[in-house]
């Protein structure tokens, strides 16, 4: 299960990136996301909303962004990824 560490983005208009290798191939992916300016609380009305919305992620993207709304990964974090999300 590969290891990655969240970061600030370098692209404009996002919050975070992380790099992470893919195990199959050995190429770097660097995958951005979190909209600038977007409040994110655990607990509140707006997370519980997009996690209902969401559902279980089924991209790495969409795994790191749900850890993020709900407080068990910030920036400067390291996270696991399951292979099956690269």
């Amino acid at each position: 299960m590969p290891k990655a560490k969240i970061q600030r983005s370098s692209r404009p208009g996002k919050t975070w990136m992380v790099k992470v290798k893919n195990p199959k191939t050995g190429r770097e992916k660097t995958i951005h996301g979190g909209q600038k300016g977007a409040k994110v609380r655990p607990g509140t009305a707006k997370m519980k909303s997009f996690l209902a919305r969401h559902g279980k992620p089924k991209t790495a993207k969409q795994l790191i962004n749900q850890k993020i709304w709900k407080g068990t990964a910030k920036i400067g974090s390291t996270v696991n990824i399951p292979k099956e999300y690269l």
